[in-house]
């Protein structure tokens, strides 16, 4: 899940890239998802369960 501001251009491939040449193969992302902001609970943490749900997980 990336978050970004449109003044940023950003592709797929080029975020893909980024992580390919700093994460083992093994642990590069399979999807990759834009979305408007990242989901945060009241305490500013990153909202895992909202994020499970974007990528098709169970919660």
């Amino acid at each position: 899940m990336i978050s970004m501001d449109d003044t940023t251009p950003i592709t797929m491939e080029s975020v893909h890239a980024w992580a390919a040449g700093r994460l083992a193969r093994s642990m590069l992302p399979r999807r990759l998802t834009i979305v408007p902001a990242v989901p945060r609970n009241a305490s500013g943490k990153l909202g895992k369960v909202v994020v499970r749900w974007h990528a098709g997980g169970a919660s």
